[in-house]
């Protein structure tokens, strides 16, 4: 599947006085850092009836990894977490 081009508007850096994230088993929340532009990864919806989602953050939105807005006025995604190397080296 491809993803439209997009033009990355905003980077949001790591907060320099992040830690670990071990408090949240490796999920990062989005207050502390966003991922890369375009980089697909894990997200978390408190609320939602599958909360856990492929998704991706662009231009100040989240996606669904099928391109749809992800987030609702109802539902917004609270923590990311990179996804996991594949079960064998490459």
């Amino acid at each position: 599947m491809q993803r439209k081009n997009r033009t990355i508007t905003k980077r949001v850096p790591a907060a320099p006085h992040f830690q670990s994230t071990s408090a949240h088993n490796g999920w990062i929340a989005c207050a502390d850092r966003l991922p890369d532009d375009d980089l697909t990864v894990l997200v978390f919806l408190p609320g939602a009836s599958e909360p856990v989602w492929l998704g991706f953050y662009s231009n100040e939105y989240w996606y669904h990894f099928d391109s749809d807005l992800l987030e609702s006025e109802k539902m917004a995604v609270t923590h990311w977490i990179p996804l996991p190397q594949g079960p064998f080296d490459s």
